[in-house]
């Protein structure tokens, strides 16, 4: 199911956004020279996305690099990882234009995120639950360094919640690939906290400690804060996923 392709890339969602005008200028100005607006071949695009990220975040101490770029058809697929943490944008074949991010106008997809806690999205769905709890799923592989990272974190988590969630843990696996596939494309690890919170690429930034902090807290939002003893260290943080 999981493909892992080994790359070190770092580069975060907050400053794909940031950057986002200066990526669409630095992308015009070079490609201006092609003639006819021809579509860039895979090697093409990976080559001056490469020289990009080097350019623009090098002298930031940001180490980036690209996974994967894959033709989806009338745009690339372009996976990139920050400090362990994966993420998913899209470039026009003519190479004018990255998008950080795209929403998917089909019916039935998952409504436009809005940032939570530890990079986590709210995904606007209603709550999926298995015999009246909440579903926490995992999906990683253990020939991924980040998921073995990511692994011990949400077990111990979701471990303090034994009897008020369902707790699916996904290593190398096909089950519950419908899932995986409407909150990531492809990317791992990913997590989905209820169907309502959902984010691809571990919490290495922030530390096993703020780590699980962020994860009990999402979790306490789906449970009506108990067990008791194990929301109230975190009330502050649950106040924040409302």
């Amino acid at each position: 199911m999981f493909q892992y392709i080994k790359s070190n890339l770092t580069i975060a969602v907050v400053v794909l956004v940031l950057a986002a005008s200066a990526v669409f200028v630095y992308f015009n100005q070079d490609l201006l020279k092609k003639q006819g607006g021809d579509s860039l071949t895979v090697e093409e695009i990976s080559e001056k996305l490469n020289n990009y990220f080097n350019e623009n975040f090098g002298s930031q101490g940001i180490t980036a690099s690209l996974i994967e770029v894959v033709d989806i058809g009338d745009v690339y697929r372009i996976q990139l990882e920050l400090g362990g943490s994966q993420y998913t944008s899209y470039a026009t074949k003519d190479g004018k234009l990255l998008f950080p991010e795209a929403y998917e106008l089909n019916e039935g997809s998952v409504s436009e995120p809005v940032s939570m806690l530890g990079s986590f999205v709210a995904s606007g769905n209603e709550m999926c639950e298995e015999d009246g709890k909440p579903i926490v799923y995992f999906f990683g592989s253990e020939g991924c360094p980040h998921c073995v990272w990511e692994k011990p974190v949400i077990d111990q988590v979701a471990g303090s919640f034994e009897g008020h969630v369902s707790y699916h843990r996904n290593i190398d696996s096909d089950t519950d690939s419908d899932v995986f596939y409407q909150y990531s494309d492809g990317g791992i690890p990913a997590l989905v906290l209820g169907c309502k919170y959902y984010r691809v690429g571990s919490g290495e930034i922030d530390g096993e400690e703020k780590e699980a902090e962020n994860l009990t807290a999402l979790i306490c939002d789906l449970t009506g804060n108990q067990p008791q003893d194990v929301c109230e260290g975190v009330q502050g943080l649950i106040n924040q996923a409302e």
